[in-house]
């Protein structure tokens, strides 16, 4: 049995936020050979689970980067860790700061707090099908911060070289965010990635880390490659997720997910064969 954990934009989604026909077929297929799916998004719990509703297969989602493992089947959570509420409000002032849209995820409830003053869903215009986010204001966000367990905060930019001049400030101030995206960046907790997330899902399953196949494309990514027996990094994947895969496959738009699973299962059957004669 492999794992095969997969990531959700750029990656198994083309750019207009679908599933293909060939991805669905070639993942039902796996799941229906023993394998085991792994959706391992920077997306909600709920989005998460909802493509794999869409897939029509029951599996495990690693999400909001890895801050949160469920089973799907009986939606037990696996794990779950809180963002420290410094790098929460720290998140908070620099979106305040510069003046851009944040976004905060608990387990159940998102929000979005807009500094730009354009009154705009930035999470529905830049990920279409995300969980609501309920937009609040600055002293709300305040008050979730320091009440709620907050799993991670994103801030959402057009601005790409604002983006990145709060990037170098938050590093600056022990706040390591990630990019899932040109336009966003994210903190989560200490520790936590998509590959601890996989780990976690792998040593209850007890697959070794030659059977857990990774498929991504965007620096949040960096986590799964780690531990994964063989990577996959997208056709349209980021110059540096490129450079350390151990594939480059069709993009996102041409079905790369699915054709590389098809190929994988056609040569593990060929083996076999090969072992029977």
């Amino acid at each position: 049995m492999s794992i095969f954990a997969i990531d959700l934009d750029g990656t198994l989604l083309t750019d207009d936020h679908q599933v293909t026909k060939m991805n669905k077929q070639a993942i039902q297929l796996a799941e229906s050979l023993g394998n085991t799916i792994v959706i391992a998004t920077g997306r909600s719990v709920h989005s998460a689970v909802e493509h794999l509703k869409m897939l029509e297969i029951d599996g495990y989602v690693v999400a909001l980067n890895g801050a949160v493992v469920m089973e799907t089947s009986n939606q037990e959570i696996l794990f779950e860790k809180m963002l420290h509420k410094e790098g929460a409000k720290a998140m908070l002032e620099i979106g305040e700061a510069y003046n851009a849209n944040v976004s905060i995820s608990c387990l159940e409830n998102n929000y979005q707090v807009d500094f730009t003053g354009q009154k705009q869903d930035f999470v529905q215009e830049f990920l279409p099908g995300q969980t609501p986010f309920t937009i609040i204001s600055h002293q709300e966000a305040q008050q979730i911060i320091q009440r709620d367990s907050v799993l991670k905060v994103a801030i959402m930019n057009e601005n790409i070289e604002k983006l990145e001049e709060m990037k170098r400030h938050l590093f600056e101030s022990g706040h390591p965010v990630i990019s899932s995206d040109t336009h966003y960046i994210e903190l989560m907790a200490e520790g936590v990635n998509k590959g601890y997330g996989t780990r976690i899902i792998a040593e209850k399953l007890e697959v070794p880390k030659n059977d857990i196949v990774v498929f991504g494309d965007q620096e949040n990514d960096l986590g799964l490659f780690a531990i994964a027996g063989v990577s996959f990094a997208m056709g349209n994947a980021n110059p540096a997720i490129r450079l350390i895969a151990d594939h480059v496959i069709e993009s996102n738009n041409e079905s790369g997910v699915g054709k590389t699973i098809m190929r994988l299962l056609d040569n593990r059957r060929t083996v076999l064969r090969g072992g029977q004669e």
